[in-house]
């Protein structure tokens, strides 16, 4: 089991935007939380990946509980966090962009960067190494590696996130609408690449209003409305949940 999310709530003046919400997503498994607009789901992801505090509740990673952990400590156990908008450095090309994820995990100080000493050399080529490898299991060519990311298409835009994450040797990814501005092409390119996570043991939680494509690589799905948890289970079970068909689509009232 990878991440374990116990009763997990926020609130917002008098607004409870997550109201005790609860699930678990495995490793080797793709875990989609959908709902309607305002329904929580960005709020739960900023609450696990700690860009938020809590007001209750408790997130375990494979068994260890992070809940009071800061974001870059988090982030340094394995958790990963992606956003709406790609969140991308001006100036900066992509396997620069890349190698900030790889960092994540160095072990030289500041002074012995400052001084460039020979073991800081060292490590520095080995986290080049393996940003390029990380954009390489990805599917970024070569010949994008000394762009300047911001200027990429959106969709690589994506990618490269994503190849951060990789390079920071992440086990939890955390993904936020991934294919919102996609086309058919891109979405499904991106489709596939979940997949490749998934075979390769990783977790896999992503936010998406795609539902051919959540219905199409998700293992479970959770199911939210008013920042609760309102169904959960497997895409074909919760298609077929009346509670989920009345949050999206709502229910005509009977005539008198």
């Amino acid at each position: 089991m990878s991440l374990q999310v116990q009763r997990l709530s926020k609130r917002f003046g008098g607004l409870a935007a997550v109201d005790e919400v609860s699930f678990d997503a495995l490793s080797g498994a793709v875990t989609a939380v959908i709902g309607p607009n305002g329904a929580g789901k960005t709020t739960v992801l900023n609450l696990v990946s700690g860009v938020f505090a809590s007001d209750g509740g408790s997130v375990f990673l494979d068994g260890v509980e992070i809940s009071l952990q800061p974001a870059w400590q988090r982030a340094r156990h394995g958790l990963a966090r992606t956003f709406q908008t790609p969140q991308l450095f001006e100036g900066m090309t992509v396997l620069e962009t890349v190698m900030i994820g790889a960092h994540m995990q160095a072990k030289a100080g500041l002074l012995s960067v400052l001084a460039r000493l020979p073991k800081v050399r060292k490590e520095e080529e080995s986290l080049r190494l393996r940003a390029e490898e990380a954009l390489d299991y990805i599917g970024i060519s070569p010949t994008q590696w000394q762009r300047i990311a911001l200027e990429l298409p959106y969709g690589l835009q994506r990618k490269v996130e994503i190849a951060r994450a990789v390079a920071m040797q992440a086990t939890t990814f955390l993904l936020d609408e991934p294919a919102a501005g996609l086309n058919r092409s891109e979405t499904s390119a991106l489709s596939d690449l979940f997949l490749k996570l998934r075979a390769d043991g990783k977790c896999v939680i992503l936010i998406e209003h795609n539902m051919e494509m959540v219905m199409r690589i998700s293992d479970h799905v959770v199911v939210m409305n008013f920042g609760r948890k309102i169904a959960e289970g497997r895409p074909y079970e919760v298609q077929a949940n009346a509670a989920v068909v009345e949050a999206y689509l709502g229910v005509e009232e009977e005539e008198c």
